[in-house]
């Protein structure tokens, strides 16, 4: 970390690239050991901070509309996104929908970048609440859409071949 300040790097930068010289290491397993409980109580420190810039809905409901609607068009854009390619790589239409629903949900990575820019004053905290709550409807979401992903994709291979697509 102080040879990237040296560079005028950020210091996660050179965190970043710290990490991946130790886990080059042959003893990366012994350090990983040793970091993990501390690395889970900083991740746990930093999900509850965030989770108390969350503001009550209830109070702005317009927080709630756009985050429904933003999780709507993940979900939907995923399916435009993903679907075709693998389809189009001749995964047949099984493949291409599981991953599709597979990958229906906001990851806890987008919270990490939503609050550095928060910090960097990119974005509002009405737009990170916005995240936080688009987030939480397609974590939501997706836990049943995977769940009953089976008869989702049966459901949606029935209409794709009436369409003209091919197994």
């Amino acid at each position: 970390c102080g040879g990237a300040a040296f560079f005028d790097l950020s210091i996660e930068t050179g965190a970043l690239i710290a990490g991946v010289a130790i886990s080059t290491f042959p003893y990366n397993l012994d350090v990983i050991a040793k970091v993990v409980n501390i690395r889970d109580f900083f991740i746990t420190l930093f999900f509850v901070s965030l989770g108390m810039q969350i503001p009550n809905p209830l109070d702005n409901l317009s927080i709630l509309s756009i985050a429904a609607v933003a999780s709507l068009f993940l979900v939907v854009s995923r399916f435009l996104s993903v679907f075709p390619v693998l389809y189009y790589l001749k995964n047949g239409l099984r493949v291409s929908l599981l991953t599709s629903i597979n990958l229906a949900q906001v990851s806890e990575f987008s919270l990490v970048i939503a609050s550095l820019g928060l910090a960097a004053g990119h974005i509002t905290d009405y737009t990170l609440s916005v995240i936080i709550f688009v987030f939480v409807i397609t974590s939501i979401a997706s836990t049943y859409m995977i769940n009953y992903s089976d008869g989702i994709q049966k459901s949606l291979a029935r209409l794709l071949k009436r369409l003209g697509l091919k197994e």
